[in-house]
């Protein structure tokens, strides 16, 4: 197997075989022809096989119910993240996750969006570890800016309305990006503008009630007592109900911070 594939090399005879990722699961050829024709046009020259998720021989970046995301290539040798709509997707386009990804962009929130279609979205790529990787591994100071910098990102995008349904399991959609040490929210495939939930408090919950190794860092590293936390459950509970308040976010930060340790 090839760990990549030039897109002007897919011919009749290798399309069969590439369709399988590019269309997936049924690998239709006439809407594999069409997103390869677009690959072409915006300037994607390669397809790049890599990641911890395998579809058959291929290795992949993710996949999900709705989607595939691959490595791509562009025509100035930059990587990007191509996220492919999933042929048999419940959702009849990927616009809705477009728009959403731009206003967050607008906040410096999430991966840059570069080009979006019904089928398929290319976005900047996050090469990054895990925020529990980070977490656990990373020196005191560093998680602190982590923490606060993600916690910051959560009550924007709540003032914003938006919210990703996900961020209960933020080791899953949060990568520290390699470059600059930055939590990058990613996958804003599963967002809501009408839930009750918030991304402060699912983030916060993960973060410091959790029964983990993970919570128990975080908890040591900010002085997180028995009493300190009845203070933040109170705190997040009001929060979830004044959903962006910027008084109680305040308030949430300061009561985190004084136990710094």
């Amino acid at each position: 197997m090839k760990d990549s594939v030039e897109i002007s090399s897919i011919n009749k005879d290798t399309l069969d075989e590439i369709c399988t990722i590019i269309s997936y699961p049924n690998g239709c050829i006439n809407r594999c022809r069409s997103i390869i024709y677009a690959f072409r046009k915006i300037g994607i020259k390669k397809l790049v096989f890599t990641g911890r998720v395998k579809i058959g021989k291929y290795s992949v970046l993710g996949k999900g119910c709705e989607s595939i995301v691959l490595l791509g290539v562009n025509e100035d040798g930059r990587k990007v993240a191509i996220k492919l709509r999933r042929e048999d997707s419940r959702r009849p386009s990927l616009k809705t996750e477009a728009e959403r990804l731009k206003l967050v962009n607008k906040l410096g929130i999430g991966p840059k969006l570069l080009y979006a279609t019904d089928d398929f979205l290319i976005m900047e790529y996050i090469k990054g570890e895990s925020l529990e990787k980070a977490v656990l591994e990373k020196e005191d100071r560093v998680i602190l800016r982590i923490i606060i910098d993600l916690l910051e990102q959560c009550w924007k995008m709540d003032r914003l309305g938006i919210i990703h349904l996900e961020l209960s399991r933020p080791h899953e959609h949060v990568l520290i990006r390699e470059t600059d040490g930055q939590p990058v929210i990613i996958d804003f495939e599963t967002t809501s503008i009408s839930t009750r939930k918030t991304n402060l408090t699912q983030v916060a919950s993960f973060l410091f009630f959790r029964n983990s190794m993970l919570s128990r860092k975080v908890k040591n590293l900010f002085g997180i007592d028995n009493k300190k936390a009845v203070k933040l459950r109170r705190l997040l509970r009001l929060y979830k109900k004044n959903r962006g308040d910027p008084l109680l976010y305040r308030k949430i930060v300061d009561l985190i911070l004084t136990g710094l340790k």
